[in-house]
Order: C-alpha cells, then structure tokens, then sequence
C-alpha cells in the first residue's frame, strides 16, 4: 500500500495493474486506487468488479475492487454496490455491504433489509454493520429480530448496530428479552444493558445476576457490571455471585470485584480462597492482594499449602503485596516448595517486604 502515499502519479500506472493477469496483483491495485480516492479509477473499478468468470479465480480483483469502491466515496458507486449484494459470491455480497457504510444512502436501506437475511452469516454481519450506521429508525425493528440469528458474530455485531442507533425504544425491548425462553437471546440483552451505561440498567442486571437459571445468563450479567462505573448497588450482587453454584460466574464475578476494588468485598474473597474451583482460589488470592488488606493475610499465609501451585504462587505473590512481616517466615519455607512459580513468587515477595518501611529494611534470608 506504500504506493497509496504518493497519490495522483501512480493512479494511471494503477488503473494499468488492473488489467494484469494476476488477481492478487489486480486485487492490491484497487485497494490503493480506493485509498487514494481519485475519481478517474472509478470507471476500471466498475469494470474490475464486473469482470465474473465461472471459476471464481477473479475474486480476489473482484473483492478489492468492491472494497475501493466503498472508499471512493464516488456517489456513482452506489448503484453497483447495491447490485453487488446480489452477487453469486457471499464474499462479494459482504464486501459490497460494508462498503455502502460511508454513503448513507436511503436507496441502499431495503436491499440491506434483504441482506439481513442472506444465506451466509458474514453477509448478515456486514449488513447489521452498515444498518447501524445509518441511523435510520426503521432498522430497529430488523435488526432487533435479528438478535435471534443463530450465529454468534452476527448476533454481536447487530447488539452493536442497536446501540449505535441509540433508539429510544431498545431499553424496555432488552427488559422483555430478559424473560425469552432462549439464554441465548437473554445472555445477549444482559449484555447489550451493559453496553448502555445507564444507572437504569442495574437493577434489571442485578436480578439477571442472581435469579436467572442459566449460568451464561448470570456470568454476562457479571461482566456487564465491567461496563457500569462506580455503582455502588453492584458490589453485594458481585459478593453473593461468589457463592454461585457455577465456578465460571464465580470467576467472572471475582474478576469484576478486583476492578471494583470495594473493600466490602474481603471477607467474600476470603472465603473464596477455600473454593472448590482452582482458579477461583488463585483470582481470590491475587484480588485480595490488590486491596492490600491485613485480614488477608493469615488466610493467604495458608493457601501457600493449597494443592494447586497457581493458587500457592498467588497467595506468595499477594503476601508481597500486601508486605506485612507475618508472612515473613511461611513465605521462607515457600521458597523450598516443589514448584519453581511459587518459590519465584515467594523471593519477589520477601524482596518486597524487605523493602518496606514496615520492615525497616532488615536482613531476610531468602536462601
């Protein structure tokens, strides 16, 4: 794409490479003829885009050219961006979709519509893409449906869409959707609430948090909470979410208290370093480093005899952190445990402390 940089003088040479046996070479020559945005490459564009063949081998040129077209911002490009969502080719049918995003043109919303429901699920993303960038309120009933596709990009990027439509009636929509049979289309509305950053959402986000049946409904509704900045009616949600029968919405909910940093959550985390589920120990032991809290310390001091080494190489490096001599001499014996993570976590560890004010800089054998 170094040619791009030097603009007007290399596009007749350009329009030349479009003519060139090699697709890929073809392919390359449009996309630069796209980024430099001269209007005389739109006529070869047009004719590279239609250059079909039965072997598909002109796909790559055909690809590139669709894609310059989208850049060229030409608005005589439209017409065959939208004929080209009929094209044989899911490629060229995607291509063309994106490509409409910077042409905000009414004629292009219908045949978008019809998109929507193509056969290939990269031709539906692209699709709920460019309807969302249109702004146009009658995507919304659509695209709304379409949170029901059964692929998960798809699915992702119409949530996407729908909040870039900011419309006003997608709240009470995604409150509905919390009691659809599916988790799926559940799961996907606890998350889209997530995305609208509103206090009104907590409330919904909190009752999916601890009463939905299904845990992936329950582990978004945690990683929602990521999204919601300095809400305080999250924090005991979070802590009973410690108790769920789900090791993975136990672990989310661990994860999103150690970005929270509330330290109501300590004795929940705490009692979490006696989890069934090894990585709930070890995310525990590394939060509770992070709060830096002395009632920590005795609980951490022992999960350095956990069964797992992650667990025992947290604990070691969370004892570091929070650098109280207590810790001194478990964490001496820990540099003599079986696994070379834990005794590198537990000399970091007494580095730290002895390092401390709290220590006074006196002598610690780490040997």
């Amino acid at each position: 794409m170094a040619l791009a940089n030097i603009g007007e003088p290399v596009v007749p040479p350009l329009i030349d490479a479009l003519k060139n046996k090699n697709p890929y070479i073809r392919c390359g020559a449009a996309l630069a003829l796209g980024r430099i945005r001269d209007p005389r490459a739109f006529e070869p564009l047009l004719a590279a885009l239609n250059d079909k063949d039965s072997n598909d081998k002109n796909l790559p040129a055909r690809w590139g050219a669709v894609t310059a077209l989208g850049e060229l911002k030409d608005p005589r490009a439209v017409e065959p961006l939208i004929a080209a969502l009929k094209d044989k080719l899911p490629t060229v049918r995607s291509s063309a979709a994106l490509a409409l995003i910077g042409y905000k043109e009414p004629r292009a919303f219908e045949p978008l519509l019809v998109a929507l429901k193509d056969n290939s699920d990269n031709v539906r993303s692209s699709a709920a893409v460019t309807l969302g960038n249109t702004l146009d309120p009658r995507a919304f009933k659509p695209l709304l449906a379409a949170l029901n596709d059964e692929d998960v990009t798809v699915r992702a990027n119409v949530s996407s869409a729908l909040i870039n439509l900011n419309d006003p009636r997608l709240f009470e929509s995604l409150i509905a959707a919390l009691n659809d049979e599916s988790c799926i289309y559940r799961s996907d509305a606890v998350s889209m609430l997530g995305d609208l950053k509103e206090p009104r959402v907590v409330q919904p986000l909190i009752t999916a948090l601890i009463k939905d049946k299904d845990p992936d409904v329950r582990q978004s509704a945690a990683w929602s909470f990521f999204k919601i900045e300095n809400d305080p009616r999250v924090v005991e949600p979070l802590i009973a979410a410690l108790k769920d029968k789900d090791c993975q919405v136990r672990s989310t909910a661990i994860s999103v208290l150690a970005d929270i940093k509330d330290p109501r959550a300590i004795e929940a985390l705490i009692s979490a370093l006696k989890d069934e589920d090894y990585l709930v120990r070890s995310s525990s032991a590394s939060i509770l480093g992070d709060l830096k809290n002395t009632r920590a310390v005795e609980p951490l001091i022992d999960a350095l005899k956990d069964e797992n080494y992650e667990v025992r190489s947290s604990a070691a490096s969370a004892l570091g952190e929070i650098k109280d001599p207590r810790s001194i001499e478990s964490l001496t014996i820990a540099l003599k445990d079986k696994d070379k993570y834990v005794r590198k976590s537990a000399a970091k560890a007494l580095a730290k402390i002895k390092d401390s004010p709290r220590w006074g800089g006196a002598r610690i054998n780490t040997k």
